[in-house]
């Protein structure tokens, strides 16, 4: 304990540093220890009091002296306050000692008790002092922060990079003030870049003033060229300071086209004026010109045509890329389009009853009769004055291109305007085609133009350009698509649409007779060619192809449809459950007794769904063989041997056709062989015992007969070749039914009488054959189908030995050679006729005799 050694004064170095001031109340405020007290007063006292003589009065200064010497550690530290007993001057003794520790353990006590007093309200005051420093911190704190954002913001005023700080959403900041110097820095930059840009632009100008000023122009405006070239120089100097791409330049150089063409005008000007005593633009008697006149024109002319030369010259560095719809060309020809253009305007391109809608072709004859009037001048004049400075250019092909910008202006006003009318724009098309065809007929060629650099294509014509733009080829296209569909539902629904008649206008130059056909057939026909002569003029293979396969190959698949759909209609309503039911087909009255599936009726429907099929396969194999579709096909496949575009639509209506003719046959032998059922029941052993004599030909095959010669007679509408084969077919077939139903499994057998009435059957079949097909021509053969037939009966009415005349064989002799074969049988073909039969066959016949089982 530090208060042994008497009290103290504070000291002010113990209260000069925070950290002391701690330790000072550390000190202060730590417990009192009682045996720690007794031991640093026993050592005291020790150090103070070693023996009997101190006590009663000793010097005590002595002892302090010792003690130090001897060290104590608390008594040390207590003895370096200047206000211990051991310091003092006046020496004391014990009882002085005890008093005075006395005094000053009561004054302790006093300021303890004084300390204890006054420590609440210290720690109240501390505790407030505490607070507010707190207090202090935290707004010291918020205006460090407070300091912080204004120090932000004013760096945000100072850098154009500082982001945005906007208190409103959307909102703009001001510009920063780096921003506003660095943009009043820009400003000044662009500032003098413009004073900069204006002096330049001011010399370019002054320039080009000295280009347009009349008084350059004497004696003519060519003497203007030396002030152009200086334009032109100082331009190209500015051009290789600048940087490409800056906007200064695109104004200089359109300063420069602008002078070059205001000089143009003005020696274009100086042309028409010149071209006036001529009679331009009406067609010109130029040999009745007065010579000075046509000095003067044949002077404006020459200059024009040198300013030009003079241009390509100073302009060859220029990018240039004539088009020969742009306009460009000869000035001189340019100059001397403009009157014909302005009376062309005057004509079709305003109210004058000239310009009509339906008539395009007056506006193209227009320009066609323009470069027709002037071709006798051109030639004697024109080309040789152009001959100078333009030897390869032919002017009457350049005064055509030069007209071109003129039709193309006039069809872009008029298409919009007939998009919704499909007819009149096919019609504005195919004029438009039928001018370009008459230009090139007329010998122009892009090659012998000015614009002509050697690298374009083939000239695609106008109707070229107008089927690029926008979608009027498309509309174009679907416009022909509805007029074909719509023009093929009136052809089939037409009252006549199935009559049958033979086109008296078919080219016969072959040799061969014109083909009948179906009035439906021909106008599909006509249809698709109508389409193809609107088509073919088309510049690009593209449009053609495009042509073929949206309008003309649909329509002509609908068309086979509409056959198809009545073959099967006609089978549907021809079987037997629906032919017990009275109908009507092709729009007849419905009746009790109508059967239109049968007899000449149903077999005249056949006959047109025939003869429509084999009409357009006929037209469909010429279109092969025709050139356009030829290199169509080739272009299509890559090969010129490949197959034609037609041939899948062909091979289709082939087919049709085909089933057609099965079902003529079919209906045919099938109304033949109703009729003739009867009859075939008939007994053949006429003669024999109990049978009856033969009384002639029965009800039945009277009857067959005639339906065999009225349904033959119906062929007489189809060519010669199908009616021939649909002949053949039949009759062979009713051969092999009259074959297996009477020869080889009748009723009965045969006797000769039996043969014989066979025979005469046979021949009754070829005199209803020939009456059948007699107005057929060139006629038809009717006796070979039955031959086989004939040789039948021939051979079951051989006579028998009895009955045998000179010359004729017997059966029994017929038997003989027929199972003998070798020679007897060859002579037996040969006195009988018979040649179409087998071996087998013959001795099959031969057994159906009587006598071949006695």
């Amino acid at each position: 304990m530090t208060t042994i050694a008497g009290p103290s004064t504070p000291s002010s170095a113990h209260a000069t540093t925070p950290a002391a001031l701690s330790a000072r109340i550390r000190s202060l405020a730590a417990p009192v220890y009682t045996s720690r007290v007794e031991a640093e007063v026993k050592a005291y006292l020790d150090a103070a009091y070693p023996d009997l003589a101190s006590l009663t009065g000793a010097a005590p200064a002595q002892v302090e002296k010792k003690h130090r010497r001897g060290g104590g550690g608390s008594y040390s530290a207590s003895s370096s306050r200047p206000s211990t007993p051991v310091q003092a001057a006046k020496k004391r003794t014990l009882d002085e000692d005890i008093a005075h520790w006395t005094s000053a353990a009561a004054s302790a006590g006093q300021r303890l008790a004084d300390a204890e007093a006054a420590l609440p309200g210290a720690i109240g005051q501390a505790r407030a002092a505490l607070e507010s420093l707190q207090t202090a911190a935290q707004d010291l704190a918020l205006e460090r922060y407070r300091q912080s954002d204004e120090s932000a913001a004013l760096l945000a005023q100072l850098s154009s990079s500082a982001p945005l700080d906007d208190d409103e959403e959307g909102g703009e900041r001001a510009p920063t003030l780096l921003e506003q110097v660095e943009g009043m820095e820009a400003g000044l930059g662009r500032t003098r870049a413009a004073l900069a840009w204006s002096r330049v632009l001011e010399r370019i100008l002054r320039l080009r003033d000295a280009v347009l000023d009349p008084a350059h122009h004497t004696p003519s405006a060519l003497a203007a060229l030396p002030h152009y070239r200086a334009l032109s120089d100082a331009i190209v100097a500015v051009e290789k300071v600048l940087p490409p791409g800056m906007a200064l330049l695109g104004t200089l150089a359109d300063v420069r086209a602008d002078a070059w063409a205001q000089l143009k005008r003005v020696l274009s000007d100086t042309l028409l004026a010149a071209a006036e005593p001529l009679g331009w633009p009406r067609r010109v008697d130029y040999a009745s010109v007065p010579a000075d006149k046509r000095r003067a024109f044949e002077r404006a002319y020459s200059e024009l045509l040198h300013l030009q030369a003079e241009g390509e010259s100073l302009h060859a560095t220029l990018e240039r890329s004539p088009s020969w719809t742009s306009g460009d060309g000869l000035y001189p020809i340019q100059a001397l389009t403009e009157p014909i253009t302005l009376r062309f305007k005057y004509h079709f391109q305003g109210s004058r009853s000239t310009n009509r809608v339906d008539k395009p072709e007056w506006a193209f004859a227009n320009i066609q009769d323009a470069v027709y009037e002037h071709a006798g001048f051109i030639a004697d004049y024109l080309q040789p004055l152009t001959a100078r400075e333009y030897p390869k250019v032919d002017v009457t092909c350049e005064l055509t291109m030069l007209l071109f910008p003129t039709l193309l202006a006039f069809l872009r006003t008029r298409i919009p305007h007939l998009l919704s009318h499909p007819a009149l724009l096919a019609h504005t098309v195919y004029q438009t085609v039928m001018f370009d065809d008459a230009v090139r007929e007329n010998g122009f060629e892009l090659a012998r133009t000015s614009v002509y650099a050697g690298a374009e294509a083939e000239w695609e014509g106008l109707a070229g350009v107008i089927l690029r733009e926008h979608d009027w080829f498309e509309q174009w296209l679907e416009g022909e698509r509805k007029f074909a569909e719509t023009s093929l539902n009136d052809i089939i629904s037409a009252p006549n649409a199935w009559a049958i008649a033979v086109d008296e206008d078919e080219d016969e130059d072959d040799g061969e007779a014109a083909l009948p056909s179906t009035e439906s057939a021909r106008k599909v026909k006509a249809l698709i060619e109508g389409i193809t002569d609107r088509y073919a003029p088309l510049p690009a293979q593209e449009y053609r192809v495009a042509f073929l396969r949206t309008i003309q190959l649909p329509t002509l698949a609908a068309y086979h449809s509409r056959l198809d759909g009545s073959l099967n209609a006609f089978e549907t309503l021809s079987s037997a459950f629906v032919r017990a039911v009275p109908g009507a087909l092709g729009g007849a009255r419905p009746t009790p007794d109508s059967r239109v599936t049968v007899g000449t009726a149903g077999l005249e429907r056949l006959i047109k769904a025939h003869v429509s099929a084999e009409y357009l396969v006929a037209a469909l194999r010429s279109w092969s063989n025709d050139v356009l579709f030829a290199e169509m096909s080739a272009d299509l496949a890559g090969d010129a041997a490949a197959p034609s575009v037609w041939d899948p639509t062909a091979q289709r209506y082939s087919d049709l056709r085909a089933r057609a003719e099965d079902m003529m046959v079919r209906l045919i032998t099938s109304e033949v062989e109703s009729d003739l059922k009867q009859h075939l029941t008939r007994r053949w052993d006429v003669g024999a015992d109990g049978a009856l004599e033969d009384s002639g030909p029965d009800s039945s095959l009277v009857a067959a007969l005639a339906g065999y010669t009225s349904l033959l007679s119906a062929l007489r509408v189809l060519p010669r070749t199908p009616a021939a084969r649909v002949y053949r077919r039949v009759s062979a077939h009713l051969v092999n039914h009259i074959a297996q139903r009477a020869v080889y499994a009748g009723w009965s057998k045969f006797t000769a009488a039996g043969g014989r009435a066979l025979l005469s059957e046979v021949d009754d079949w070829r005199h209803a054959a020939a009456a059948g097909v007699a107005r057929i021509t060139p006629p038809i053969p009717t006796d070979v189908p039955w031959n086989r037939l004939y040789e039948m009966a021939t051979l079951l009415a051989l006579p028998s030995e009895s009955e045998a005349e000179a010359d004729t064989p017997t059966f029994a002799q017929a038997m003989a050679a027929a199972w003998s074969g070798g020679a007897a049988l060859d002579s037996l073909r040969e006195r009988t006729g018979v040649h179409e039969l087998s071996e087998d066959e013959l001795q099959a016949v031969l057994r159906r005799r009587l006598e071949c089982w006695r």
